[in-house]
């Protein structure tokens, strides 16, 4: 979903409509938050950051589409403080996967830190001091153990994975406890598998000056052989995770976008 695919058309007809959806609740929230301090008769606090969940399947533009609210809205709330966070961070390093025998399964929802993403939203949303956490790197295609970074309490919040409307184990709260509106970007299998070898080739691309990469290698065989071992992943990992555990959290969305040929939006879902 690429910004230069973004038409004027679909500017007018999508995105600005959400867009002001999005603003509505936003100072609505404020609103609700004033009027709970003024009834508890307390002194008015901090307002909780507004958090905006993106889910949807591998490869379906999550990202892309975080990336863009983030940029609208700061043209549309410029004084408005938007942070954008991937529930990759959370996911178990490759050692720890390697041990509990999930590396084959990385990306379903056991391979994450649930209640550390619970803590962390917890902490963001309510605290007023900086929250620390670890980055996911693309390059090592594993979390960076010698990179942290510390989030100062944004406005709005912009997290964006595959896990933050699956309904946890007995006795864990819900990612979704914390997420004041959620997303869910939709399409069919047959585009998303498509933009899935799509965006493997071109991390083998931008990664083959990379030794260190995951991708790396790919450089150095043929396309026949690169593509299979991508097919054999969709197959194996990426297809049964939507089937069982991703698109099973549709119905929970508060927002379902469809997206069409280049990303486009063909509807919108509320």
């Amino acid at each position: 979903m690429l910004e230069n695919n973004k038409s004027n058309k679909e500017m007018e007809n999508s995105y600005e409509p959400l867009l002001q959806y999005i603003e509505y609740l936003y100072y609505e929230n404020q609103c609700r938050t004033r009027f709970q301090y003024k009834l508890s008769d307390h002194t008015l606090g901090i307002y909780p950051t507004f958090v905006i969940g993106i889910c949807g399947p591998v490869s379906v533009g999550k990202s892309t589409m975080a990336t863009l609210l983030l940029k609208y809205l700061n043209k549309t709330m410029p004084h408005i403080k938007i942070k954008i966070i991937s529930t990759d961070d959370f996911l178990y390093s490759n050692q720890e996967l390697i041990k509990k025998g999930l590396m084959q399964k990385k990306g379903f929802p056991s391979t994450y830190k649930n209640t550390n993403i619970i803590n962390f939203l917890k902490d963001i949303k309510y605290a007023d001091a900086p929250v620390e956490h670890y980055i996911y790197s693309h390059e090592l295609s594993d979390i960076d153990p010698d990179r942290k970074e510390f989030m100062n309490k944004p406005d709005i919040l912009i997290i964006e994975g595959i896990n933050i409307l699956q309904l946890p184990v007995k006795g864990i709260v819900p990612i979704s406890d914390y997420v004041d509106l959620s997303i869910y970007i939709d399409s069919n299998l047959k585009l998303i598998r498509e933009w899935y070898i799509e965006r493997f080739f071109e991390m083998v691309r931008l990664n083959k000056n990379r030794p260190r990469n995951f991708f790396y290698k790919w450089n150095y065989e043929s396309n026949y052989q690169a593509k299979t071992f991508a097919m054999d992943i969709w197959n194996k990992v990426n297809l049964p995770n939507i089937e069982q555990n991703i698109l099973p959290t549709k119905s929970r969305a508060d927002i379902v976008i469809h997206l069409g040929k280049d990303h486009i939006i063909s509807q919108i879902e509320f």
